[in-house]
């Protein structure tokens, strides 16, 4: 599931409907046990309500649903409540309606429309938010690449969560995962900008060394073009023709690449434990060892 709504602030509002009070409660829930100590909750504090029915969903797909009709004629007050959450396409929240009765029969119909109409009334009341998953971005880069950032970001709806000035300038991003890829190639074109990977979750840096026939560079160039975990591909000497910089958030998932470059030849991996010297560019100005100094 890409994107789904959740109940950031619970809420809490009332309709009536032919004398009789519905007061519906709605509050964020992340169990089935928490969803039915707030339903105890609601009904000890209003314990001479006629009726306090309820529902709930959990789950990041919904995997747990229960409604309660407290006494109400069957399907008429707990299904209705849950089908206005599953509609709304509202996770992991429960909602109680309290129905004080006005003296009027409402009848099945009747009763089904008050209930729904509740929880709707309840949850105009929250603050719903969408959640999506995704990656915090960090990146580094100088000051003349900056407002470029900022602009990418701004014309995505995507905000700066934290920055930091000193010689060079970090700031960090929310990248929903279906947008990550996209984001990466706008920034990173034209500019000096270092992504931290551990921040994008992988975790697993490698160099592969290649034997790639040359009758199989055809088929092999478009290949390695379209694999995203490939952040070098070099053409070398020696007795493999190609190496590869690498990076993964498993060895799992390494493994199973290297599997896809088999077909092309043999290889040989080196995975990264630590990198005493960062990439960095060459400074012009600093004399190379052994270099006398020009008068």
């Amino acid at each position: 599931m890409k994107a789904f709504k959740i109940v950031y602030r619970g809420g809490e509002d009332e309709i009536i409907e032919k004398k009789s009070r519905f007061i519906a409660t709605v509050r964020p829930v992340k169990s089935e046990e928490e969803a039915s100590a707030f339903i105890a909750e609601i009904k000890k504090k209003y314990w001479n309500a006629t009726h306090n029915c309820s529902a709930f969903v959990v789950g990041e797909h919904n995997e747990i649903q229960r409604s309660s009709d407290d006494g109400e004629p069957a399907g008429t007050a707990g299904h209705p409540m849950l089908d206005v959450l599953l509609g709304e396409g509202i996770h992991d929240a429960a909602v109680v309606v309290t129905r004080y009765f006005g003296g009027t029969l409402l009848g099945t119909g009747g009763l089904v429309r008050a209930y729904s109409r509740s929880v709707q009334a309840g949850l105009a009341a929250c603050c719903v938010l969408e959640k999506k998953k995704g990656f915090l971005l960090e990146m580094e880069t100088d000051y003349s690449g900056i407002g470029k950032i900022q602009y990418l970001l701004g014309q995505r709806g995507l905000l700066i969560t934290a920055s930091q000035y000193t010689e060079k300038v970090t700031v960090e991003t929310l990248v929903p995962e279906e947008e990550i890829v996209k984001v990466k190639e706008e920034i990173t074109e034209g500019y000096e900008v270092r992504i931290n990977q551990l921040k994008l979750g992988y975790h697993i840096t490698a160099f592969i060394n290649l034997e790639v026939a040359p009758v199989q560079k055809q088929e092999f160039y478009p290949f390695i073009k379209s694999c995203p975990n490939v952040v070098e591909c070099n053409c070398v000497t020696g007795n493999y023709s190609m190496l590869l910089k690498v990076v993964f958030p498993s060895t799992m998932e390494l493994d199973t690449f290297i599997g896809q470059l088999q077909k092309f030849g043999r290889t040989s991996t080196q995975i990264v434990f630590s990198t005493p010297v960062a990439p960095r560019g060459i400074d012009v100005n600093q004399e190379l060892p052994g270099e006398e100094p020009q008068e």
